[in-house]
């Protein structure tokens, strides 16, 4: 009986497994289109019409391309990590999956997909109307393509900090992780999107800029749930901002322009805004505060303090650019 028992279980669990595999290969049957070409349904695929499927920010797989060598054309299922995943381990004998060459960042950029800027590639999210970088800035290169160079701590400079110490050159530093100076992130001679621009372009790609309180202002609208004690301005919880709408805030502190030590690593994120304020002889600028800890902070010598930035799509006022 034992024996019956496990071989009936066997067929059972064969059964299912081909079951499920025919299952999967339904969805891409050549000749059957049932798409309409975005995540949420899927794509059709020809020779005539290859496909690059940026499906990053949902799945950890980057965007991909999808070609057909022979005449038939394929749905490519996507509305899960899943079904994306099992397309391309069972996909087509005439189907030819190849990492897409990254478009650059620009006005043009598609929300939700990635974009290069100066050799390192960004995420890019929908939050409200605005479209965000899902990544913090990493470029060591101005918009002219001038180099922004290292500096430890000190006067204002347009530098860039290493946030966990590195002393080393600018080709030998991580290239992910930098803090700005405001003068490297928002440099003196402006680079303005245009002469009634919200922002400044500073050191975000073309079509792209540092957010002002006006765009944060439009984020907060959209992301209310997830403001600090339900009122501070421009503080924000982390776990609601990063699960409710991928923001993918990380807890990278900022640094001291005082005494360059690196304050607050694990506890907050710190982003830096285009808009200051004169107190003395200094300039104070705006920076939002990503709370991973329950707090928020007040800072001082933002003028020469390291922090990350973000850069927003622009188009018109309050980044609204979808």
């Amino acid at each position: 009986m034992f024996q019956k028992t496990t071989k009936f279980k066997a067929i059972i669990k064969g059964f299912f497994g081909v079951g499920l595999f025919l299952v999967i290969m339904s969805f891409f049957i050549p000749g059957i289109v049932w798409a309409i070409n975005t995540l949420l349904t899927g794509y059709s695929v020809s020779s005539a019409l290859p496909r690059n499927i940026d499906h990053s920010a949902l799945c950890t797989t980057p965007c991909k391309t999808v070609t057909v060598s022979g005449g038939r054309t394929y749905f490519i299922p996507t509305l899960s990590c899943r079904e994306w995943q099992d397309f391309r381990d069972h996909k087509p004998a005439d189907v030819t999956v190849t990492d897409c060459a990254t478009p650059a960042c620009s006005a043009f950029t598609t929300c939700g997909q990635t974009c290069s800027y100066r050799g390192k590639n960004y995420r890019t999210v929908v939050i409200g109307s605005q479209c965000w970088f899902k990544d913090d800035l990493k470029t060591r290169e101005f918009p002219d393509t001038s180099a922004i160079t290292q500096w430890n701590y000190g006067v204002p400079v347009a530098s860039w900090y290493d946030r966990f110490g590195c002393t080393g050159t600018t080709n030998n530093c991580p290239d992910s992780d930098l803090f700005y100076q405001s003068l490297a992130a928002l440099p003196a001679d402006g680079w303005l999107d245009n002469p009634t621009a919200t922002g400044k372009q500073g050191s975000c790609p073309g079509g792209w800029r540092v957010p002002s309180e006006a765009d944060m202002d439009t984020f907060e609208t959209a992301v209310s749930s997830c403001l600090y004690g339900g009122g501070f301005s421009y503080v924000y919880t982390a776990s609601c901002l990063n699960t409710s709408y991928g923001f993918n805030a990380t807890a990278y502190g900022m640094r001291s322009g005082s005494s360059g030590t690196n304050f607050y690593t694990g506890d907050h994120a710190f982003y830096l805004m285009s808009n200051y304020t004169i107190s003395g002889n200094k300039k104070v600028y705006s920076f939002a505060d990503v709370s991973f800890n329950g707090s928020t902070i007040g800072l001082s010598n933002t003028d020469i303090s390291g922090f990350s930035v973000r850069c927003i799509k622009s188009i018109g006022g309050g980044g609204s650019a979808l």
